[in-house]
């Protein structure tokens, strides 16, 4: 069955490192305009562009589904516009590592004690 994947999350969350693994274990393609950027423009945020990749590679998402594919949008969606509509519940102070190891069995795996601070400090 077709299926889109959506990966949302802020900088340096380990967003790319999931939908890597993702598309590996599932055989779903990845699209992220990171790949894109550099190559065409030499530059991570060239003015005016990303908006560009990102809406091709979406059509593109479209056409592997219609296709009977699988894809994975490894954008991140945190731009203040794509933000506007959502709302998180944190979890509570106490439980946030119980929290994300939940959702993520290995997010926190090995990682410096900086980002786990960084990481339970966000938002």
């Amino acid at each position: 069955m077709a299926e889109l994947t959506l990966i949302v999350g802020h900088p340096g969350a380990g967003k790319t490192t999931r939908a890597k693994a993702l598309a590996a274990e599932t055989g779903a393609v990845r699209l992220t305009p990171d790949d894109w950027l550099v190559p065409l423009f030499a530059h991570p945020v060239p003015d005016g562009k990303r908006d560009v990749v990102e809406s091709r590679l979406i059509r593109t998402a479209t056409a592997i589904l219609r296709a009977g594919g699988s894809a994975i949008l490894d954008f991140g969606f945190w731009g203040r516009d794509e933000l506007a509509g959502r709302y998180t519940l944190p979890p509570p102070p106490e439980g946030w590592r119980r929290w994300i190891a939940g959702r993520w069995p290995t997010a926190l795996d090995g990682a410096e004690p900086d980002v786990t601070r960084r990481t339970r400090d966000r938002d």
